[in-house]
């Protein structure tokens, strides 16, 4: 009899254990994955020093987008392959003007200077300051260009939405990596935009009427709780 209590007592005893042996294991792996995690979000990209000129891999993308539009666009909409539409490519600190496909600008546009030293594709390009930079088709002088934000830009404002809305020290230890989208998404966002400004050149009309239609957005919510 008494044997056999020891026995049972052994057996609980080793369950015990495991059990203790196995919250200690999870709460080393957790250890293991913040720290993993906070070195990381160390090695995160960020703006650093102001980039006063597009980066080859930026120009990479760009260029595979141009690619795609001339090669597949008119696949997408009839005349969209063809069109010559000039992207405006923007960090924190500088906007880029680029025009390759055909001559859109004639001269050097007013504001802009061009970027001594360096070029894409043969051609020059232009920058300025940053100023009220958005995604969307917007206009340079005359003429409807598209206008996004470089992929850092992207990834940085994901990052930082995050971050403001997660308390200390969660918003130091977040996987903020697992957010970083990959190259093909930049690369669909800029034929996204420059399809705006092709129908901005295609419909003005319409497109002036969904622009001033577009600030009225939230008044729908008032008019059908539904919705």
């Amino acid at each position: 009899m008494n044997e056999e209590l020891d026995q049972s007592q052994i057996q609980r005893a080793g369950c015990r254990r495991a059990v203790l042996i196995a919250i200690a294991g999870l709460l080393i792996l957790c250890l293991l994955v913040v720290a993993v995690s906070y070195f990381s979000n160390q090695g995160l990209p960020d703006r650093g020093e102001a980039l006063d000129r597009l980066p080859p891999l930026d120009k990479a993308r760009l260029a595979e987008a141009l690619h795609l539009k001339s090669s597949l666009g008119d696949a997408v909409w009839p005349g969209l392959g063809a069109a010559d539409i000039p992207i405006l490519l923007w960090n924190q600190d500088y906007a880029f003007l680029t025009c390759f496909e055909k001559t859109c600008f004639q001269k050097q546009p007013d504001g802009w200077e061009q970027v001594l030293g360096d070029n894409f594709k043969g051609r020059v390009y232009y920058r300025q300051p940053a100023g009220d930079t958005t995604n969307f088709a917007v206009r340079v002088g005359e003429t409807w260009v598209a206008s996004i934000g470089t992929k850092l830009e992207a990834d940085l404002f994901v990052r930082e939405m995050i971050q403001d809305q997660l308390p200390p020290p969660i918003n130091q230890i977040f996987p903020y990596r697992v957010l970083i989208q990959p190259s093909e998404v930049q690369i669909s966002a800029v034929l996204h935009e420059a399809f705006h400004v092709y129908q901005a050149e295609g419909a003005p009309a319409r497109f002036e009427d969904a622009e001033r239609a577009y600030p009225d957005g939230n008044l729908y919510w008032a008019a059908d709780e539904a919705m």
